[in-house]
């Protein structure tokens, strides 16, 4: 029991060891006729824009942040699968314990919210300014 609640407690230091399990589970649920086309399209066009050659921030020009966008956009897709599907199909391919899976529902979440935040401050409408113009007149 005690090294149980130790091998737990490792789960969110050691997310990355999640990612077979996560692929799995992707792997499940677009294969599963009960998840509708919605989520999976979702998933499928974050995955080609992964491939797509035209990224919002090119990693040849930005070789250390360039990589963000393709993160990102990826987990808004997988963050749409697994909420859109319903939790008991969600559960039944997951390969996992109950804690993991919470795990990965948070990441997701924390992800899909840093998505939706960068979207939001890059097409948020700026506030109308009074533009001044200089004139030939002195006064301007």
């Amino acid at each position: 029991m005690e090294a149980e609640n130790r091998k737990d407690e490792s789960v969110p230091g050691n997310a990355v060891l999640l990612l077979p399990r996560i692929v799995h589970l992707i792997y499940c649920l677009m294969r599963d006729r009960r998840v509708s086309g919605k989520p999976k399209t979702w998933l499928a066009g974050g995955l080609l824009y992964l491939f797509f050659p035209f990224d919002l921030i090119p990693e040849a020009i930005f070789p250390r942040i360039g990589y963000a966008d393709d993160l990102l956009v990826l987990l808004h897709a997988l963050r749409n699968l697994v909420a859109d599907v319903d939790p008991e199909i969600v559960e039944e391919h997951w390969r996992g314990s109950q804690r993991e899976l919470q795990l990965v529902r948070s990441l997701l979440t924390r992800g899909d919210d840093a998505v939706v935040g960068l979207w939001n401050r890059i097409t948020r409408e700026q506030p109308q300014t009074k533009r001044v113009f200089k004139t030939g007149d002195s006064r301007g």
